[in-house]
């Protein structure tokens, strides 16, 4: 596979000092900048590569609601079906099928909140809501 490369890089022997003659300017800018001598919006590579920083935070931030949503959704989803399941289970008249369905041996495990999968939902939903906390107060 080959690895990406910099935008400001150029293929071949000249690709170093590119790069050298880049940060070079961005130093220089940054100085300029700090004198009040020059503004930051003068340097457009800066400019370009500061916009993709913010692309790639704003994509992350939207992959952690997303992902809050569906951990919701999914949490919706678990209740509902055993809800279903709770009232498929009282529609049966016969006392030991009932029996019979409510035991492990069934397959029906009660859900405890210490399993890993609880505790790790939940670390996931905190985490959402502090994200969402946080974007509310950047806005």
């Amino acid at each position: 596979m080959e690895q990406p490369k910099s935008p400001t890089a150029h293929d071949g022997p000249h690709g170093i000092l590119d790069k050298i003659r880049s940060t070079k300017r961005r130093f220089i800018q940054q100085a300029l900048t700090k004198m009040g001598k020059a503004e930051s919006s003068d340097d457009h590579e800066y400019q370009v590569l500061r916009e993709r920083q913010l692309e790639l935070v704003s994509n992350v931030e939207q992959v952690f609601v997303h992902m809050k949503s569906f951990v919701t959704n999914l949490v919706s989803l678990g209740y509902a079906c055993t809800l279903l399941g709770d009232d498929m289970t009282m529609i049966r008249t016969d006392i030991p099928t009932r029996n019979a369905n409510n035991s492990q041996a069934y397959g029906v495990k009660a859900a405890s909140g210490n399993d890993e999968f609880t505790k790790s939902m939940a670390k996931i939903d905190a985490a959402a809501r502090e994200l969402a906390v946080y974007r509310s107060r950047a806005k």
